[in-house]
């Protein structure tokens, strides 16, 4: 009977502590949503010291280290996350981050891979694939990252990859098809909003360069909609109007 009470108290002990650790997770990624980075960091050391095991608090901090550009940090993490999970795909995505960063491209491209490869998910395999579309056109390899841009589309239809089509097509010269597919975008959801004013700017632009002021400062305008004090944006707007 006690052997049985222990197993019974084991389990829901466990469970209790499954709990505990994916409401700090959860809890985690609001201080990061909401760009509270010092209330991240501290809970994310604190629950290290209680899960010194979970890969997902690593890969944490080292998205927290990437976004001040501590590269050398967060790579310790990132490879920390695939040492205690060699499968956990985010650790791979981190670290193909990284070594774009580092300019060690092949060492990039193949976590990013790795990343897709062990990934369920088709979300978050999406961004894996932005992320290869990212290293190929940051190395000016335009037709594959136009390649794996539209994998990410494939799997998971968000209007930041349009934004990102566009400009890899614009690298290649093909601005009729750029405009069409930042069209398209602007009807999909934008999961960061930046993203989606930074898309009517850069139709604004497009339509500027052609000389069809009504279109660019029709663009224009919904932009500083969501950004009214964006500088970049102010001053394409003055330039918008000497021309209307």
């Amino acid at each position: 009977m006690k052997k049985i009470m222990f197993i019974i108290f084991f389990f829901l002990a466990s469970s209790l502590f499954c709990n505990d650790i994916e409401d700090k997770i959860k809890e985690i990624h609001y201080y990061m949503d909401n760009e509270k980075y010092e209330e991240a960091i501290n809970l994310i050391e604190k629950s290290l010291i209680i899960y010194p095991e979970n890969e997902n608090l690593y890969y944490l901090r080292g998205y927290y280290y990437l976004r001040l550009f501590y590269f050398d940090i967060a790579e310790n993490n990132f490879n920390n996350c695939v040492k205690i999970n060699h499968k956990f795909a985010d650790g791979y995505y981190g670290l193909g981050i990284v070594y774009m960063g580092y300019g060690e491209y092949n060492l990039s491209e193949k976590n990013f891979k790795m990343a897709i490869e062990y990934s369920n998910d088709d979300e978050r395999k999406s961004q894996y694939y932005c992320g290869l579309a990212a290293l190929f056109n940051f190395i000016e390899e335009y037709y594959l990252a136009i390649e794996y841009i539209k994998k990410s589309i494939e799997l998971y239809e968000k209007g930041e990859y349009y934004l990102d089509l566009g400009k890899y097509l614009m690298n290649i010269n093909e601005k009729e098809k750029a405009i069409e597919t930042w069209l398209i975008g602007l009807k999909k959801q934008f999961v960061q909003i930046e993203y989606l004013h930074f898309l009517y700017y850069t139709l604004a632009l497009a339509y500027f360069e052609r000389n069809e002021m009504q279109n660019a400062n029709k663009y224009l305008m919904s932009a500083l909609e969501l950004s009214p004090n964006n500088e970049q944006y102010m001053e394409l707007y003055y330039n918008i109007i000497e021309k209307l």
